[in-house]
C-alpha cells in the first residue's frame, strides 16, 4: 500500500496488476533486455510504487534484486562518488560502470533538484556511450535513471529513443471502473449503485484522487462537485498551469485528459476555460448517473408496473383506449408491464387515469413521478439534484425493497 494522505492509501497491489501499469512494467523489462540503460521519466508524484514496479521489471530478466543498489541524488552531490560508494569505490565514472559486469546487477539514480537532473543525465549519456563504444550493450552492470518531472516544467515528455520510457501513470476508464470496484462495495443512496460510479467517474485516470474520494461521506460525494475543492486546497498552485508533470493532463490512447482537480481550478476561476471545465465537471456527474441510476430504473421498472397494472386495467375497461408504443405506431400494442415511467405520468395527468386509493398504488405513482423528473433530467444532459436522487431511492426501495 502506498500511502498518500491521514489514512489514505493506495492499492499497489491492484494498481500494477491493472493493463497500462504492467504494460509499462513490461516495457521496461523488454528494454533492460536489449540493452543496459534506460532513462524513466514520469510526473513529479503521480505513479504509486513506482521503485517497486522497476525492482519488479529487473527481477523479470533475471537480475537479482539483492544486488540491487538505488541511490538518491540531490543538488550538490557527486554522481561518480555515490555509484562508487556501491562498489567500495571512491568513485565509479559512467566509462568504469560500463566495464562492471561484476556485483551490482543493478544501479537506479533518482534525483532531485535541476543539477542533480543534469549531472544523472549527463552520467546516463556517458554510461551509453561507453556501452556503445566497448561493444558491449547487453552484458553488464544496468544503469536505470528515474527523472520525476519538475513541478516548473510545463513541457510534456515524448519519448525520443527506445531507452526513454515516458509513463504518467494514467488509469485507462475500465482500470479505474475496475480499480474502484475493487477497492469498495459502497453504494448509494439507498441500493442506488451510483457511489462507485461518481467515484470512477471523478477520480478519471487518478487512482490517488479515487482513495480521496471513497473517504468522502454519501452527501459529499452526491455534492460532487463541490467537495473538490477541500482537495484543491491543500495544493491548489499545483492544478495552476495544468502541466503534465503535476499530473493535471494525461496522454490515454491518443487522447488528452484532464484531471478532475485542474478541472475545478479552472471551474473556480475566471478565465477562457472556466466554461468548459464547469460543463465537463457536469458531464462526468451526469455519466454516472447514466451509468449506475439508468439501469437500476429499469431493472425495477416491471415490478412497478405489475403494481400499477390493476388500475390501468380498470382505465382501458372503462375508456376502450389500447396502449401503444408510439403514437405514430398504432399497429404495436404493448402490454401494461412495458410501460415506462413516464407514460404513467402522463396517462394520470392527461388522460385521467385514476391511480387505486391504496398506499403501495400511491407510493408507485410516487416512484413514477419521481423517475420521470430524474430521467427527463438525464435525458437532456442535465444532472439529478442530491435530494432527487436520494427521494427517488427511498420511495423505490420501500416499494421494492428486493430484486433478484
Amino acid at each position: 500500500m502506498n500511502r498518500v494522505g491521514s489514512n489514505i492509501y493506495v492499492s499497489t497491489a491492484i494498481y500494477w496488476q491493472m493493463p497500462s501499469p504492467q504494460a509499462f512494467s513490461e516495457q521496461v523489462a523488454w528494454t533492460l533486455a536489449k540493452g543496459r540503460w534506460a532513462l524513466i521519466r514520469i510526473p513529479h508524484d503521480s505513479v504509486p510504487g513506482i521503485t517497486s514496479a522497476l525492482e519488479m521489471a529487473l527481477s523479470h530478466v533475471h537480475y537479482d534484486n539483492e544486488k540491487l543498489a538505488r541511490l538518491h541524488i540531490d543538488d550538490g552531490m557527486n554522481v561518480p562518488m555515490e555509484v562508487g560508494t556501491v562498489f567500495e569505490r571512491k568513485h565509479m565514472h559512467a566509462i568504469d560502470l560500463a566495464k562492471q559486469s561484476n556485483g551490482v546487477s543493478s544501479v537506479i539514480l533518482e534525483y532531485s533538484g535541476d543539477s542533480a537532473s543534469r549531472n544523472c543525465r549527463q552520467y546516463l549519456v556517458d554510461f551509453e556511450a561507453a556501452c556503445r563504444s566497448t561493444n558491449n550493450i547487453t552484458n553488464g552492470t544496468r544503469l536505470l535513471v528515474l527523472s520525476r518531472q519538475p513541478l516548473h516544467d510545463l513541457r510534456t515528455p515524448k519519448a525520443s529513443s527506445v531507452q526513454d520510457i515516458v509513463f504518467s501513470g494514467a488509469l485507462s476508464y475500465r482500470e479505474m471502473r475496475a480499480y474502484v470496484y475493487m477497492r469498495t462495495d459502497r453504494i448509494g443512496p439507498g441500493t442506488i449503485p451510483l457511489v462507485p460510479a461518481l467515484i470512477a467517474e471523478f477520480a478519471g485516470y487518478d487512482p490517488l484522487l479515487a482513495e480521496q474520494l471513497m473517504a468522502l461521506p454519501l452527501e459529499a460525494l452526491l455534492n460532487l462537485p463541490h467537495p473538490l475543492d477541500a482537495l484543491l486546497a491543500l495544493d491548489t498552485h499545483r492544478w495552476r498551469a495544468g502541466q503534465w508533470s503535476a499530473g493535471a493532463v494525461a496522454e490515454i490512447d491518443g487522447r488528452t485528459y484532464r484531471h478532475a482537480l485542474y478541472d475545478q481550478y479552472l471551474a473556480t476561476h475566471p478565465g477562457p476555460e472556466q466554461d468548459t471545465a464547469i460543463t465537463a465537471l457536469k458531464r462526468r456527474y451526469w455519466q454516472a448517473c447514466i451509468q449506475a441510476v439508468m439501469p437500476w430504473l429499469e431493472l425495477r421498472r416491471p415490478l412497478v408496473m405489475s403494481i400499477l397494472k390493476p388500475s390501468v386495467q380498470r382505465f382501458l375497461q372503462s375508456t376502450g383506449e389500447k396502449l401503444y408504443n408510439r403514437s405514430d405506431r398504432p399497429d404495436y400494442e404493448i402490454d401494461i408491464e412495458d410501460l415506462e415511467y413516464n407514460r404513467i405520468v402522463g396517462l394520470v395527468y392527461k388522460q385521467n387515469l385514476r391511480i387505486a386509493a391504496d398506499a403501495e398504488a400511491q407510493l408507485a405513482f410516487k416512484v413514477c413521478c419521481l423517475a420521470k423528473k430524474l430521467r427527463d433530467s438525464l435525458a437532456h444532459i442535465r444532472c439529478p439534484g442530491p435530494r432527487d436522487l436520494v427521494d427517488l431511492a427511498e420511495a423505490m426501495d420501500y416499494l421494492v425493497p428486493e430484486v433478484a
